[in-house]
Order: C-alpha cells, then sequence, then structure tokens
C-alpha cells in the first residue's frame, strides 16, 4: 500500500514539474523582469503575434455572374490577420523600450462611408390678375455622413481620411459638407399690361416689358478648420497625406469657447522641434549655427504655449536688418483652439484632436437678382428682346468659408479676407424667329 502511495505521489510530482517547466515566461515573470530575448519571443513568436492567413475561394457569386461550372478555376480573395492582445504586447514595449519593435504604416480603405438626410419641403405657386406669377420656397434639411468627398479635402468641409485610425467611420461622423439647415426663396415674374399687343409705332416702343426677380436666403455650409501640414507631426502618414489630400488629417483641440474664432495657440515643444520657429537668435536675427545637425532650438514658454498669430509675424532686430518672430505666451483660456502636435498630444494624452468634423458654419448667402426684359415685336413670328440683367443686385456680400482655414496662417478665420463678390450686370439682345 505504501509503495502504491509513493508511485503515485512521484507521478504527480513529475506532472506538477513539467507542467511548471511547460509554462511560458510571461505567465510565471513580471514584464520589467524580461529580457531582449524574451521580449522578441513575445513581439514574434507569441500566440499574440502571430499572422493567420484565410483564404476564401469565389465560387457562387463568379456563378451567378458568368454561368461558370462548379470545378473551374476561380479566383480567390486572400485575407491576412494579425492578432494582437494590448496588454502583453503593451507590457512587451514598455519592457524592450521599443528597440526592437517594427514599426510602419498600414493603410486601410474600405466602402465605410454612411449619410442620411432629413428634410422638409414646401412650396406655394400663385398669380395676380394674368400679369404677375410669383412663388415662395422654405425648406429645411439635415444631412449627416462621415466623409462628404472620397480623394480630397474640398474647402474644409471633408477630408476623406479619418483623424481616428480605430474609428474610422463613427468619429467622422457630423454635418455634410453640403447641409444647408434652412434655405428660403422667393421668386416673381410681372408682364407690364399696357400695350402688350405692341400696335402701332407707340405700342412697338412703350410695351412689351417684362420685370424678373429671385431672392434667396440660406445658411452657409459647414466646414472644418484644416490643420497645418502632415509633413510636422511625426505619427501621421506624410506620404499618403502630402500626395493625395494636402492637408493633415488631424484635426485641433478645442480650449476655451468664449475665446475669439481667430485665436491659436501652440505649444512650445510643438513650435519649436517640430515647426522649427525658435532658430533664430533674437538679439541677432541670425539662425543659430552651433546646433546638432537635424535638430531644433527650443525655448520655453513660461505657460508651455505660445500665440500662433503672433509667431507668423516678424519684428526688426535692434540695430540689424534683420527680423526675428514674435514669441506671446499665452495661457489655452485664452484661445478657441490649439494645434495638433507631439507636444499638445503629450498634454492632452491623446494624438486624436477634439474639434468635430464640419463643426463650423460658413457666412449665410443673402441675394437678390433683377433683370428688366423688352420685346420689340417685329412681325407675327419674329421678335428682339433686350435684357438687362443684375446678379446680386444690391451688392450685398456673400463671405462663405473664409479663405484662410489653416490654424497655422496668419488670417485664420477672417471671413473679410474674401472679396465677397459684387454685383454683375449684363446686357444683350436676343433675336427670336
Amino acid at each position: 500500500m505504501n509503495r502504491k502511495f509513493a508511485v503515485w505521489m512521484l507521478i504527480a510530482l513529475l506532472c506538477g514539474v513539467g507542467a511548471a517547466q511547460s509554462k511560458d515566461f510571461w505567465q510565471t515573470k513580471d514584464y520589467r523582469q524580461w529580457n531582449e530575448k524574451e521580449c522578441k519571443k513575445l513581439l514574434e513568436d507569441s500566440p499574440w503575434a502571430q499572422d493567420y492567413t484565410f483564404t476564401k475561394t469565389l465560387i457562387e457569386p463568379l456563378q451567378r455572374a458568368t454561368g461558370e461550372r462548379a470545378g473551374e478555376s476561380q479566383p480567390k480573395m486572400i485575407y491576412l490577420a494579425q492578432f494582437r492582445s494590448a496588454l502583453p504586447i503593451r507590457q512587451a514595449l514598455g519592457a524592450c523600450n521599443g528597440r526592437i519593435f517594427r514599426a510602419g504604416a498600414a493603410r486601410e480603405r474600405i466602402n465605410g462611408a454612411q449619410s442620411i438626410y432629413h428634410g422638409l419641403q414646401t412650396r406655394f405657386d400663385g398669380r395676380f390678375s394674368s400679369q404677375v406669377i410669383y412663388g415662395l420656397t422654405y425648406t429645411w434639411a439635415h444631412a449627416i455622413d462621415n466623409t462628404s468627398e472620397v480623394f480630397s479635402s474640398t474647402g474644409g468641409s471633408s477630408v476623406a481620411v479619418s483623424q481616428n485610425s480605430l474609428s474610422i467611420t463613427n468619429a467622422e461622423r457630423g454635418n455634410s459638407g453640403f447641409d444647408v439647415r434652412h434655405s428660403f426663396t422667393a421668386n416673381m415674374i410681372w408682364e407690364l399690361p399696357f400695350f402688350k399687343e405692341q400696335k402701332g409705332f407707340l405700342g412697338r416702343v412703350i410695351g412689351g416689358w417684362q420685370i424678373n426677380g429671385t431672392a434667396r436666403v440660406q445658411n452657409g455650409v459647414w466646414f472644418t478648420p484644416t490643420h497645418p501640414s502632415a509633413a510636422r507631426n511625426p505619427y501621421e502618414d506624410v506620404t499618403y497625406m502630402t500626395t493625395f489630400i494636402g492637408n493633415s488629417q488631424s484635426r485641433p483641440f478645442l480650449s476655451n469657447l468664449n475665446a475669439p474664432l481667430n485665436s491659436v495657440a501652440i505649444t512650445d515643444v510643438d513650435a519649436c522641434i517640430f515647426y522649427a520657429r525658435c532658430n533664430t537668435d533674437p538679439t541677432t536675427g541670425r539662425n543659430f549655427t552651433n546646433l546638432p545637425a537635424n535638430q531644433n532650438a527650443f525655448r520655453p514658454s513660461p505657460t508651455g504655449y505660445y500665440l500662433v498669430s503672433d509667431l507668423n509675424k516678424t519684428v526688426p532686430v535692434p540695430g540689424t536688418t534683420r527680423t526675428r518672430p514674435i514669441f506671446t505666451p499665452v495661457n489655452p483660456n485664452d484661445v478657441r483652439f490649439i494645434i495638433n502636435g507631439p507636444g499638445a498630444a503629450q498634454i492632452f494624452g491623446t494624438p486624436f484632436g477634439t474639434v468635430g468634423r464640419n463643426t463650423f458654419r460658413s457666412d449665410r448667402i443673402e441675394t437678390v437678382d433683377f433683370s428688366v426684359f423688352k420685346t420689340f415685336k417685329i412681325t407675327e413670328s419674329i421678335n428682339l428682346q433686350y435684357r438687362l440683367e443684375m446678379i446680386n443686385a444690391l451688392n450685398h456680400p456673400i463671405f462663405g468659408t473664409p479663405n484662410s482655414i489653416n490654424l497655422d496662417n496668419l488670417n485664420f478665420f477672417n471671413f473679410l479676407e474674401n472679396s465677397g463678390g459684387r454685383r454683375q450686370i449684363s446686357m444683350g439682345l436676343r433675336l427670336r424667329f
């Protein structure tokens, strides 16, 4: 009996030792104790870092489309997936200090555009006697989508690349770039009643007049303040964005809602290190010559931020003909926006800006068009029409979207930078037969 008990105890002990030896290091050691070899194994050979390939043969859809028989050569779709568990990988990165982690751009294009439209359209047409025809329309509408353009930026109303690659569709949901919430129009055609038949010489001169007018009042379209060049942020896909889009896909951080719309701040880290605004010696106006290669000078701000509009200005350096930037420290509460960069990302704890997509509206449209027609009746089938047309007859400016919606611009959010348009007058003759 004692012998059997001893044998069973020995077997259990061996199994326990074998089970303990079979456990991987990440199950038995604290991640702070992992060595480089163990980090590499976790990042390359562990279940959390394996590549899995799935193959799908397109048989049924192809047969429906082409009528091919089963068993014939069919195209295949190959999916490559890589599964990574956040906690072990994050621990490995911390333990290995990024020494062996392989990094690169991962681009994904999906058919993930979503849109929805709500609308109410009303119309009324009327007539005064047989002389005046008039009409009124009103439309309430709300168009919502996660992109309004596929390949490029359209005046700030859309950037085709999502800011957050981990939320490609939901984080971009907002007002459409072409959303107009309220639109009112009125139109009128008045055929003056005297001498309509144009009989005799006096009838041909005085008769045949027609007055036309249209009026339109509507909200402006939505836009997003655009970010400076993607080349300045090291965590952006610079090659793709500069080649195909132009603007950065990052959005700024929203600061004080009560601050002026055109007030923008930038952290001292971003201004100096990534925007290279601090490389000028303020006492001489010359560039610093003792900087290491590919490095920029750093000029700390007492508040951690500088005012962007002043950084874009220069003042003379006393005793020289050279100039230097203006470094104006500001507090976040003094500005509406903060430029998104590595310095700001460190302060806010995220590289994703907090300004929503298409949350700012351009100048509304208020315009009146007016025209006067005079028809000269020559014969029963031939007449000559004189036309005087005035577009924007009241010469009311329509500033639309500001030219400078880039936060790194001296005239950012300046509606008056646009001309606003002018009254256009044209005259013409039309021979109708």
